[in-house]
């Protein structure tokens, strides 16, 4: 899975900062999420500790110096005091089950208590953490269309969908980042719009049967704290305990091996599934924070960035926090160095949750069941795409344009695993076409991996296939009027951690042909970026169902995207377009869109409107999308209202519905692209130009119609030669991987097994261990 990446501050983390809300007798919340002075947003969560199942909440509360002016996933009343109650979809609460909803409010922020049946007596009030900014919301016009009237409202009823649930909506949990201490995550659960035969439901596990474990019987949540040498605690590499510096609890303390992929594991009895918080004790008397990944039951119900800060000495002890979810039965929790300098010194591990245990280290987590995911983390529309699983590997060893052993050669084919020996820069000198049922492993490349340049590459009928960690870059020297990455036809294709560049048309562009079906696409933690004048664009998005999740979309001219058809547009990043920013259809015929947690960012060439030419056939559902117009330097948006997205029909709920994805806030979602958008395994310096550009915040940017003007080393910048790991039996997994994991590395036959039953191939278990 893709991580959560936490940050600490003194003992507590800063996500359990925002998510310790409410207790047993207090089971509603009042939190600050945004302030920018002269006003703010907030949620309020609502949490059934009782022991029977509700129907139907509501709850009251009174700003002492607010006004509120607009809320979303509830249905307000009232006028200070404030009643607020369930929509259809969110009024059914199972014990310990949350529901939450926000508002926007001019004025000052407070901490009113919150009244309502589920609250108790006393009702706790949590106050961001997020410091006030000074907030120039901006009179310039967000809709180029003349049209602001008519805005029709819908009751659509999606009983599937649950928003701010305490529990995520699926066992593949987040890719996602929470570096922003008040980020809350809303767990979207919306399932596809395409018919049942082409769509699965989101992968899910299966709770195990029950462990022995000595917690408490009943699933009420508990907290344990596991130290060395204590039941729970596997120690399953090479590492000591010690005793050498002073503040640690218990025995001792944990010192792993500086070195990556060395750590620690615990093993968790669980009496059911549900989310549990974590809170990691360490110290790091170094001077750069140790990076750690923790992957919860191999990655099958989460993985998380650790950042182990320095604390300033070997003696001082500070708690990195996550949130995660725990299947009922047996847990697996390993925490693994991602980086030479490896962990930092392990005190602890506390964990809070559903009657949680530790239990023995012979135990095994539950095996997943249900639709395989195309890898850990993958999410939205194309997520269940298959890529070249069960067929053949193929390596690329060369960078020519054709010819045995070059990347042309190798998609020649479909079901295929393509992996790299090679890294560097394959110049085309035709547009390459990729078949289906193929996986495009970039990730497995060696040194700085692959940049694919000169020319633009097609899917069109590439259904089933997986694409992550390459560099698509197009530029001027390629063919005319043609785009970066096309697609016209086929279903199931993800594209992940990937950067797309330079298109002399669209950059990223779908575009459903006449008599043919486009659907189940997913571009997620990918950049669209700086299509070439005279028509330089993002793209157009025409299909039955396409996901874009937290990804960047920069120095494009307009259409970022053109949105046609069914398109699902969640914490993605849009930064100095000129004419145009997301194109609302623009089109007599029916589109529906979702649009969450968005950021827009005027540039130094923006002109025109952020959101263009919306009419009534457009049907969207749009909350907590934010427009920063002043190019001041400094991120200081505001909110967007219904007002700004002109005459769509506009939606409560989702029109249709869609995939579950995880929402983070658009300002945790703007960390999170600029930490992990693009091939950022490692990035070269055409990403790093762009991400310089937007910190600016609207101080630099422009357009540009021949990628040369950029000055960059080689055009796409420099890839230093190096050596992939030694593969004996060349199938797609090193020896020393091989040898780690008990396969045999003078056997090709074990490449498409899977031998722990989790639905990726064993090849594909490599391929996966390689990238967050």
């Amino acid at each position: 899975m893709k991580k959560i990446t936490l940050n600490t501050i003194g003992t507590i983390g800063l996500l359990g900062a925002a998510i310790a809300s409410h207790n047993a007798s207090a089971a509603c919340s009042y939190t600050v999420t945004n302030n920018w002075g002269s006003g703010f947003t907030a949620e309020i969560k609502v949490t059934n500790d009782t022991t029977a199942t509700v129907n139907n909440w509501s709850v009251s509360w009174q700003e002492s110096g607010a006004t509120v002016t607009n809320l979303w996933n509830a249905t307000l009343s009232g006028s200070n005091p404030y009643s607020a109650a369930s929509l259809s979809w969110n009024g059914t609460l199972a014990p310990k089950a949350s529901a939450s909803f926000g508002f926007q409010a001019n004025g000052t922020a407070g901490a009113p208590k919150v009244n309502g049946s589920l609250c108790g007596a006393t009702t706790s009030s949590v106050a961001s953490s997020v410091a006030p900014v000074s907030s120039k919301a901006s009179s310039s016009a967000i809709i180029s269309s003349s049209s602001k009237s008519s805005i029709a409202v819908s009751s659509a009823v999606i009983s599937s969908s649950v928003i701010g649930s305490s529990a995520p909506a699926t066992s593949s949990s987040l890719k996602s980042s929470s570096s922003v201490a008040s980020s809350s995550i809303i767990s979207s659960v919306m399932a596809s719009s395409k018919p049942a035969s082409s769509i699965a439901p989101s992968s899910s596990s299966v709770p195990s049967s029950k462990s022995s474990s000595s917690a408490s019987s009943n699933n009420s949540n508990n907290t344990i704290t596991i130290e060395e040498s204590q039941t729970g605690y596997c120690n399953t590499q090479t590492v000591p305990v010690e005793t050498d510096h002073a503040g640690y609890l218990g025995t001792g303390y944990a010192n792993p091996e500086n070195a990556i992929s060395k750590g620690l594991e615990w093993k968790i009895d669980a009496q059911a599934a549900g989310s549990a918080t974590v809170a990691i004790r360490y110290a790091n008397g170094g001077t750069a924070t140790r990076i750690g990944n923790l992957s919860v039951n191999s990655d099958a119900d989460g993985s998380y960035t650790i950042n182990q800060t320095a604390t300033g000495a070997w003696t001082t002890w500070q708690s990195a926090t996550a949130t995660i979810q725990l299947q009922r039965g047996n847990n697996s929790l390993q925490l693994l160095a991602t980086t030479a300098d490896g962990l930092a010194n392990i005190d602890s591990i506390k964990i809070t949750g559903p009657g949680v245990s530790g239990i023995n280290c012979a135990e095994t987590p539950p095996t997943p069941t249900g639709p395989t995911l195309a890898f850990p983390g993958a999410q939205g529309f194309g997520r269940l795409a298959t890529g070249g699983r069960e067929g053949t590997v193929v390596h690329v060893t060369n960078l020519n344009d054709s010819g045995s052993g070059s990347l042309r050669d190798a998609i020649s084919q479909p079901n295929r695993i393509v992996v790299f020996d090679v890294s560097g820069v394959i110049k085309l000198d035709t547009r390459l076409v990729f078949k289906s049922n193929q996986t495009i492993a970039g990730q497995t490349a060696p040194g700085k991996g692959i940049s694919i340049y000169s020319n633009g590459v097609s899917f069109s009928g590439a259904s089933n296939t997986i694409v992550r960690y390459v560099r698509f870059r197009m530029g001027k020297i390629g063919d005319s009027e043609k785009d970066t990455v096309a697609i016209a036809n086929g279903h199931d294709i993800i594209f992940d951690n990937v950067s797309l560049s330079w298109g002399r048309d669209g950059t990223f562009d779908l575009n459903e042909e006449s008599g043919s079906e486009l659907y189940n696409i997913t571009l997620q933690d990918s950049i669209v970026a700086q299509g070439l004048q005279t028509h330089s664009t993002g793209g157009l998005v025409n299909t039955g169902g396409t996901s874009i999740i937290r990804s960047l979309y920069i120095d494009n001219n307009s259409r970022n995207p053109k949105a046609r058809g069914t398109l699902q547009f969640v914490n993605n990043v849009i930064y100095n377009w000129v004419t145009s920013g997301y194109i609302l259809g623009d089109t007599s015929g029916r589109s529906d869109g979702a649009m969450l947690g968005n950021y827009f960012i005027t540039g130094p060439e923006t002109k025109g409107g952020t959101l263009d030419s919306p009419g009534p056939a457009y049907n969207l559902y749009a909350v907590d999308n934010w427009y920063d117009s002043n190019k001041d330097g400094a991120l200081n948006g505001r909110l967007l209202g219904q007002g700004d997205y002109g005459s769509v029909t506009w939606w409560t709920t989702p029109s249709v519905t869609y995939p579950a994805v995880p929402v983070l806030s658009a300002s945790a979602a703007l960390q999170f692209v600029l930490n992990n958008a693009g091939t950022s395994h490692q990035r070269d310096e055409v990403d790093a130009y762009v991400f310089g550009e937007l910190t600016s915040y609207g101080k630099k940017g422009k357009t540009i119609s021949d990628e040369t003007s950029l000055g960059i080393v080689n055009v796409v910048g420099n890839f230093p030669g190096a050596t992939a790991p030694k593969d004996t039996d060349r199938d797609g997994m090193p020896d020393t991987w091989e040898t780690q994991n008990g396969f045999n590395p003078s056997s090709a036959s074990d490449a498409m097994l899977d031998k722990d039953g989790d639905g990726w191939v064993n090849l594909e278990e490599y391929i996966n261990s390689l990238v967050p």
